[in-house]
């Protein structure tokens, strides 16, 4: 996934699964940051939400 966000600027992600597991990668292009997550775990409810994330990365 590419895209352009207003304020992280451009962004290249992709997103994947496997019974029992899932994974974010999130490259922000414009400031050289990298989040990557990796949890074992693959309900809804219990994911790691990617905004909240950046928003630490970001303040």
């Amino acid at each position: 996934m590419l895209r352009q966000d207003e304020k992280y600027g451009k962004l290249a992600g992709h997103s994947g699964s496997w019974a029992g597991y899932i994974h974010y990668f999130d490259r922000h292009l414009d400031s050289g940051r990298t989040i990557i997550i990796l949890q074992n775990m693959d309900t809804f409810k219990n994911r790691v939400a990617i905004d909240q994330v950046r928003e630490i990365l970001h303040p």
